[in-house]
């Protein structure tokens, strides 16, 4: 594991001897960096078993993959919602530029970057699932397990932070003779953590509106089926 992050003047171990008791930072950018999107990816099989049949089935979307992207449920013609769903992708791409701010940054000093583009992992499964409304809803429960991702990576990503400014933003760890200084390392990561927040209150936010939707698709239904029967 500490191939993955040579050069590092902590080495690699659970605890920093500069930011006692946070780990050092080849420890998280091996180990703690990825376990989110490692979780993330082992909760949406468990969703896809624990979802039942017919949930699936309960709207016409899941039968037709295009429908799902064009129906009026998704794209209710509301600049509001259509603003929602990019302010959301939005978030997403900030995050994956600002963890490839900090992997090449590391990269260029010859500090390793151990296993940080994982991440990126998550971030694309993320992204993907609620594109498709968890794969056209066959995965319920989607956006509670990317909710748990984005809290994951911000609450590592704060930590992170601290160990950082344990190693000092001035001082002969402080990294001040090379492109990447801690201090630039500690910007990077101060926003990465304020865009994992936004990624929590986007996420909610866009599965609200997918509710909302939903409810009125089945009123919009339970209308149309009671015409038809009037006609009749």
């Amino acid at each position: 594991m500490s191939g993955l992050c040579s050069n590092r003047p902590e080495g690699f171990g659970p605890i920093s001897q500069l930011a006692d008791p946070l780990p050092t930072q080849c420890f998280f950018d091996t180990i703690l960096v990825p376990t989110p999107t490692w979780l993330y990816m082992v909760a949406l099989p468990i969703l896809f078993f624990l979802t039942p049949k017919h949930y699936n089935r309960s709207s016409p979307m899941s039968r037709k993959w295009w429908s799902s992207l064009l129906s009026k449920s998704t794209w209710r013609s509301s600049w509001g919602r259509i603003l929602l769903f990019a302010a959301y992708y939005f978030v997403v791409a900030v995050l994956v530029l600002m963890q490839t701010v900090e992997v090449i940054g590391l990269s260029r000093i010859d500090l390793g970057v151990g296993l940080v583009p994982f991440a990126y992992v998550g971030f694309a499964g993320a992204a993907a699932m609620q594109a498709t409304d968890g794969v056209f809803r066959r995965v319920r429960g989607y956006w509670a397990a990317a909710v748990a991702l984005w809290v994951a990576g911000g609450a590592i990503t704060a930590l992170k932070i601290t160990g950082v400014l344990g190693l000092g933003l001035e001082g002969s760890l402080a990294r001040q003779d090379t492109t990447y200084a801690t201090v630039h390392q500690f910007t990077d990561l101060i926003i990465l953590g304020s865009f994992y927040v936004l990624a929590v209150v986007a996420e909610i936010a866009v599965m609200v509106v997918r509710r909302k939707n939903r409810r009125s698709e089945l009123d919009d239904d339970v209308v149309e089926l009671r015409s038809e029967f009037d006609w009749k």
